[in-house]
């Protein structure tokens, strides 16, 4: 999947959402198993840093999409998947509560 992405910003963007997603998956997994402070605050710290670099990412996909107008179905494709951690995380969340 990542050789459809032409753009290294683009894969980059992928990757970073793909580590989110997983490294959260894990943290869920670790809390759900053994509920704890500690895997709790873990989870808290890794959504803020999340939510930090995907807001970044998110900020320059934006911007590269619109000097690069011309793939704009490679950018779109890439914005949609690093913005499905959303509802993921939200998802999360409810799991928790």
């Amino acid at each position: 999947m990542i050789k459809y992405f032409t753009y290294r910003l683009n894969r980059n963007a992928i990757r970073l959402a793909l580590f989110c997603f997983m490294f959260g998956s894990f943290i869920l997994l670790i809390h759900l198993t053994e509920v704890s402070e500690s895997t709790l605050g873990i989870g808290i710290l890794f959504t803020g840093l999340a939510i930090i670099l995907n807001s970044i990412m998110l900020l320059i996909l934006v911007i590269h999409s619109l000097l690069n107008y011309k793939d704009f179905e490679e950018h779109i494709s890439t914005l949609i998947i690093l913005l499905l951690n959303i509802p993921i995380a939200r998802l999360y969340v409810n799991f928790i509560n």
